[in-house]
């Protein structure tokens, strides 16, 4: 979901479990656009105050507006970069099977 909230410029609250969430939620700390909770530490109490540091904090919300520019500003949509790139494989998979 990190790149829905990039694109709606919205902080998030991230609280990481399996695979590539925890790079995610590192990245998404790094750019300044979320708070990391671990959950084996999450209370009631760090979840309300880190939960208030997003919402209430205006940085986490001014680096969320500011990645908005970068992510949107692309030379293609995504749909016609999945279809350049799915034609680019087909083109080329007999070279690919002649190793």
């Amino acid at each position: 979901r990190t790149q829905e909230a990039i694109y709606y410029g919205l902080p998030l609250l991230g609280i990481p479990l399996l695979g590539d969430q925890h790079f995610n939620v590192r990245a998404s700390v790094k750019r300044g656009i979320a708070v990391k909770l671990d959950l084996q530490e999450v209370t009631e109490r760090s979840f309300t105050h880190a939960l208030k540091e997003v919402l209430y904090n205006p940085q986490y919300k001014k680096a969320a507006k500011d990645l908005i520019r970068r992510f949107r500003d692309r030379p293609m949509s995504p749909m016609d970069t999945s279809i350049f790139w799915v034609e680019y494989i087909v083109i080329r998979l007999d070279n690919f099977w002649s190793f």
